[in-house]
């Protein structure tokens, strides 16, 4: 299927294991520059390096700026 998103990006967040990993990994195949998201440092590397293993698309690192933004959003 193509769902014409070559050159797109899009921003998974908890995107290093179950339902959003899945997610950041089928935007890949579709062609989209995938921004990773997640909590763990180790488990993004991880998820990059999965992404860039099999795709070929630019691949961004976004650890822990989502948790931040929305802790300074309280206050």
């Amino acid at each position: 299927m193509d769902l014409e998103l070559k050159g797109k990006k899009a921003l998974i967040t908890c995107s290093t294991w179950g339902v959003g990993k899945v997610i950041a990994l089928s935007l890949a195949a579709e062609g989209a520059e995938v921004i990773s998201n997640g909590r763990s440092q180790e488990k993004v590397n991880q998820t990059i390096w999965e992404l860039k293993e099999h795709y070929s698309n630019a691949v961004y690192i976004l650890p822990r700026q989502i948790l931040v933004l929305r802790k300074a959003m309280k206050k």
